[in-house]
């Protein structure tokens, strides 16, 4: 079952902007409800069942000039973990961010409400209002989220906390290999694995914020 979004919005920006501006509107902007809407029914949380709800967390800049947007997600099952795979179920768009989502789902976590910073995406320094927007359909349920970089109250600290006079650590995979820190974190080559065999991994990690100086694997 599908949530019907609102269109009067589009239908007065059509008015005023024109037909050509809102058939310029990308598809995916007309999945996001309007201000003071949603699209989802509010639940209780339950053991199984329930669909899963894309959150988007805030933005921050990078020291390149980009920014990153960060994603997380409440699945309101206590018990049960949901698998949706990407594809027509699991996406982002536009299309060139998709694919850094995760797949699966775990349940609501002990100490926290829902799971925060599952995921970071990068858009360029002249992104401007644009929205990238993530969408999950479960339970009969799609609900789609956008990530956006107009609010200045949705900008998060990302790897910098000058209050606290520190900084994130730089993580690599290998001691000469890509570097990455804060919610956006890194990635690596697939590695193969198998059920009951253990898979040894290492990081290496600069702490402080002389981020060229690394630390040894933990």
């Amino acid at each position: 079952m599908r949530r019907t979004v609102s269109l009067a919005a589009a239908f007065a920006a059509a008015i005023a902007l024109g037909a050509t501006d809102l058939a310029a509107q990308r598809s995916s902007e007309r999945r996001v409800a309007n201000p003071g809407e949603t699209q989802f029914e509010l639940q209780l949380l339950r053991p199984s069942g329930g669909p899963v709800v894309p959150i988007f967390e805030g933005w921050y800049r990078n020291p390149d000039g980009t920014f990153e947007l960060s994603f997380g997600y409440f699945n309101v099952n206590t018990e049960e973990t949901l698998e949706i795979p990407l594809g027509s179920d699991n996406f982002i768009e536009p299309a060139a961010f998709d694919g850094r989502q995760p797949t699966v789902f775990e349940p609501v976590p002990e100490s926290d409400r829902r799971h925060w910073g599952a995921f970071t995406v990068t858009v360029p320094a002249d992104f401007g209002g644009r929205d990238v927007v993530w969408t999950l359909h479960a339970r009969g349920q799609t609900l789609s989220v956008p990530g956006r970089l107009t609010s200045p109250a949705y900008e998060l600290a990302g790897w910098e906390f000058p209050g606290r006079s520190s900084v994130s650590p730089l993580l690599r995979w290998t001691a000469d290999g890509p570097g990455g820190r804060g919610p956006r974190g890194i990635t690596g080559a697939a590695r193969q694995a198998r059920v009951g065999v253990p898979l040894a991994r290492a990081a290496w990690v600069a702490r402080g914020a002389a981020a060229g100086v690394d630390g040894g694997p933990g």
